[in-house]
């Protein structure tokens, strides 16, 4: 048995578990849960393979949340990236599915979500035992290290929020900005704005960590470097942006994938 982590929910990619059970791996449309569609090879032919509609209706999720958004974009080299990728975007199911409800005036739904995304994702993890049969000791380890990682990640926003939580209400975060800060120009802000990297009234960052670092490195290149990430986590309240810089730094484009929506907001000479 060797599957490759990187192609075996490939369209049609077909995979073998630990017993020797062929078949391919079917995903419930947008949703990231996989169940396996096993059959029989006869002659190089698949007999015994169900419809992708059967196999959803009957056949258990072998894995699902992080877990199949890991797989699925394995060959990713940056990880602050993917982790922020995947972490917005439940956070935006989450305030999607509960902006209606009726108390959310009293409520910061992105903080709920800090504190809630762990637990539910260790329930989801927990679901994904199934892809370990599938995988060898290397595959499990590099998978166990990819992981954890992320969950590090989920608490260290979950700190972030704690942390910087104002005493005096429930609602909104609170991050110190004195009179030495620098400010940036209204106009610049609106553009972060309309292509959703913050929101205004107050100012916060809520697009992924290493656009924010290199947004930061870009606009405040005459600052002092030892000054440069102060000033983005006052401005923004995004913490530990040295490191987002340092994780896309080291990937191959040495940017962030997404660079090119911060260099057309920006003037050339930023």
């Amino acid at each position: 048995m060797k599957n490759k982590l990187s192609t075996m929910v490939d369209r049609d990619s077909r995979v073998t578990d630990k017993s020797g059970n062929t078949g391919e791996f079917v995903k419930n449309g947008y949703n990231y849960e996989y169940r396996f569609n096993q059959y029989t090879i006869v002659n190089g032919e698949a007999v015994g393979k169900q419809t992708k509609e059967d196999v959803i209706r009957d056949r258990p999720i072998v894995f699902c949340g992080f877990v199949a958004y890991l797989i699925e974009r394995w060959h990713w080299e940056d990880n602050d990236y993917l982790f922020d990728e995947y972490y917005i975007e439940q956070r935006n199911k989450y305030i999607f599915l509960h902006e209606n409800d009726d108390d959310k005036f009293l409520r910061d739904l992105e903080q709920e979500f800090s504190q809630l995304h762990e637990q539910e994702e260790m329930l989801l993890i927990q679901k994904s035992q199934g892809i370990y049969d599938f995988l060898d000791d290397k595959q499990t380890t590099l998978l166990n290290f990819r992981i954890a990682e992320y969950i590090n990640f989920v608490r260290d926003m979950a700190q972030e929020y704690t942390i910087n939580a104002d005493p005096s209400t429930s609602k909104g975060l609170s991050f110190c900005k004195d009179d030495n800060t620098p400010e940036i120009d209204s106009e610049i802000l609106t553009k972060l704005e309309k292509v959703k990297l913050i929101t205004q009234s107050p100012i916060k960052w809520i697009g992924a960590k290493n656009l924010c670092a290199y947004f930061v490195d870009r606009y405040f290149f005459n600052s002092n470097p030892n000054d440069l990430w102060k000033i983005g986590e006052k401005i923004f309240g995004v913490s530990h942006l040295r490191q987002a810089k340092d994780n896309y730094m080291n990937s191959k484009l040495g940017k962030p994938k997404q660079h090119s929506i911060i260099d057309e907001i920006l003037p050339s000479n930023n």
